[in-house]
């Protein structure tokens, strides 16, 4: 693993009329790695995997994906770029209430024109839920789903293009350990099996031992917080 899918160097992040400010000097993640970040509360996780994903814009220094640095192309084309390249698992899910589990699963062939769902496509969902344990429950509702079953299903959305980066924003938070360890077996299982790049960020340190390397936040970052944790 040589090859670099994201990479930060000298970056420095403050929110706009915030107090937190992040600084960053290199950290590289490499192509087929699966890679966990640990941290407290407010030590800069979320922030850091929203500059990776081109969610957020360093104030200095370059963030880099596929080769390409996120603040050299226009918002546009990021977001392109964000959802046919990257599979994002939020800590709040961000389903569709007013859409099926299996529309929730396809919606970045909806938000994408690039992005054409024919057979292939569809049997893939049908591949995922399985996985998940959700089969049976692809013409549910989200209101309809327990926690844990709403988590799955925003797992197998992020993974549903195939992307070669998958980002997880604390993807088992909140989840008890059974279906914590689901949730990661199925991202794991996915990513080794396409050779694509995981990164998570958790507070759970029982996950830990099937990722091939781990991020202490706070070692490689310096940042001030004298305001909301992120």
């Amino acid at each position: 693993m040589t090859d670099a899918v994201v990479s930060l160097e000298d970056v420095r992040f403050r929110y706009p009329g915030g107090e937190f400010e992040l600084e960053l000097e290199e950290l590289r993640i490499s192509a087929g790695e699966v890679v966990a970040c640990i941290g407290p509360s407010g030590s800069g996780k979320s922030t850091l995997l929203h500059l990776m994903s081109g969610i957020l814009l360093a104030g200095d220094g370059r963030v880099r994906f596929d080769d390409v640095e996120w603040s050299s192309i226009g918002e546009a084309e990021r977001r392109r770029r964000r959802i046919s390249r990257i599979g994002l698992v939020f800590q709040e899910f961000e389903l569709l209430e007013h859409l099926s589990v299996r529309e929730n699963v396809l919606l970045p062939y909806f938000v994408d024109p690039d992005l054409v769902p024919g057979n292939a496509e569809r049997e893939r969902v049908a591949e995922l839920a399985r996985a998940a344990g959700l089969e049976s429950l692809l013409d549910r509702r989200p209101r309809e789903l327990s926690q844990g079953e709403r988590q799955r299903v925003a797992t197998c959305r992020a993974l549903v293009t195939r992307a070669p980066l998958i980002l997880g924003d604390e993807p088992t938070g909140n989840l008890d350990p059974e279906t914590s360890r689901r949730v990661v077996d199925l991202l794991l299982s996915d990513v080794r099996a396409r050779a694509a790049t995981l990164v998570v960020v958790t507070h759970d340190h029982s996950l830990l031992d099937a990722f091939d390397r781990v991020i202490d936040l706070p070692r490689i970052v310096r940042h001030s917080n004298r305001g909301a944790s992120t």
